[in-house]
């Protein structure tokens, strides 16, 4: 259950750019949403205020409906470029985890390699050093054997 905690935790560079985009995100969309209901307020308003004047031919200053379903297609195509760029951020934090595997595998393999090639010239070298002691030995037993 803690790991899971840990993993929806933003560590990375890429995960915090993701965060960051999807927070930017919900700001421009609760910005929108205030913007439209206080056009919408302000058009309620200018009804009711161009309902009691007497002058009937006054231009109202507030949004048409088709205003507003402009502006709210403009805040769906925003959203949209904003979950694309998520995705996108999303995808090279991805690349960038395998990468970073692939990089880490070929180092455990590098090293594990220098070990191997340090482990065979420790042998090499006790196979000499028991080849060294034999023929010391052989040659003061010839010493001995020849006084």
């Amino acid at each position: 259950m803690r790991r899971q905690a840990r993993k929806s935790r933003p560590t990375t560079t890429a995960q915090k750019l993701t965060a960051v985009g999807l927070a930017s995100a919900t700001c421009v969309g609760l910005v929108g949403l205030l913007a439209v209901r206080n056009a919408e307020d302000a058009s309620a308003a200018d009804e009711v205020a161009s309902t009691a004047s007497t002058d009937a031919n006054t231009p109202s200053t507030a949004l048409t409906q088709q205003q507003l379903d402009d502006y709210s297609a403009q805040l769906a195509a925003e959203q949209a470029k904003s979950d694309a760029y998520r995705q996108q951020l999303a995808d090279q934090a991805e690349a960038a985890k395998k990468k970073s595997r692939a990089a880490a595998k070929a180092a455990v393999a590098a090293q594990q390699r220098l070990l191997e090639q340090q482990l065979q010239a420790r042998q090499q070298l006790q196979l000499l050093m028991q080849q060294y002691q034999q023929q010391s030995a052989r040659q003061q037993g010839k010493t001995h054997a020849s006084r």
